[in-house]
């Protein structure tokens, strides 16, 4: 197994891998160990349906850095031609999108209040199948200010929506996704 990292566990997660003393967090993720007994990530199994199994998924897309936002995106492409997901993003990353022939929905991060469509109503009304994150600087940093990024994870976690922070999980996910 290797080493954590941000793309695994969610919330307390990262306390029960320290007080457990497990080098890779996916030995205590609910998610994991689910799993591991019903077997239900199981491509074999199931197939695609094994992820995602309504219609139509809406997943928004925030990414910070350019680079991610050039790693990700042969990825994207791929996932935008499939026609049971609709893909949201944040202004720079549906700017970035767009001009690469991605089509995206346009939505107003968390701090442009009053502005619609809003992440924060449509986390409201459970809008989001998945949400991928990543953020633009080392927002995980001990820090009292609460970023768009921090806020948009925060709802994530508090509506149960999957979230994802690390790239190379992005890309995992997508490429299953767009099989």
């Amino acid at each position: 197994m290797s080493d954590p990292h941000a793309g695994y566990g969610i919330g307390n997660e990262r306390v029960l891998q320290y007080v457990f003393g497990e080098k890779d967090i996916r030995s205590v993720s609910l998610f994991s160990l689910l799993n591991q007994q019903t077997g239900d990530w199981d491509k074999k199994k199931y197939g695609q349906a094994a992820i995602l199994t309504t219609a139509k998924k809406h997943i928004l897309l925030s990414i910070g850095k350019p680079q991610d936002k050039n790693f990700l995106l042969p990825h994207i492409k791929k996932l935008s031609k499939k026609s049971q997901f609709i893909l949201y993003a944040t202004e720079q990353t549906d700017e970035f999108l767009k001009k690469n022939r991605v089509m995206t929905s346009f939505v107003y991060k968390i701090s442009q209040i009053g502005k619609s469509p809003n992440i924060s109503d449509l986390l409201g009304r459970r809008v989001f199948d998945l949400i991928i994150n990543i953020p633009k600087r080392d927002e995980f940093k001990e820090s009292k200010e609460f970023t768009d990024g921090k806020l948009i994870r925060k709802g994530a976690v508090q509506m149960g929506i999957s979230l994802i922070t690390n790239p190379e999980v992005a890309v995992e996910v997508i490429d299953n996704l767009a099989e």
